[in-house]
């Protein structure tokens, strides 16, 4: 299962990238429309690097705005859950 961090700007986003980028698997994408508004990317995370990342943007103090768990039905269809 992987996660979407989302992010109140696009600066936060981008220093999350440069941070995470080294320390694990990370997928820059555009932000979903059925999210909601922000800075219009966000990053996806594998469910392994969640906690690490959460601990490394923390840290360094980049503000996470939400964090998404992305489920998949039998159709296809992706849907975002708020995680904590």
């Amino acid at each position: 299962m992987d996660y979407l961090f989302t992010f109140e700007t696009t600066h936060y986003a981008i220093s999350a990238e440069n941070l995470l980028v080294a320390e694990m698997p990370v997928k820059v994408m555009a932000l979903p429309s059925s999210i909601g508004s922000g800075c219009g990317i966000c990053l996806r995370i594998n469910e392994l690097n969640v906690e690490k990342a959460k601990k490394i943007l923390k840290d360094s103090a980049v503000k996470v705005k939400n964090i998404y768990e992305i489920s998949q039905n039998d159709n296809g269809k992706r849907s975002y859950k708020l995680w904590n």
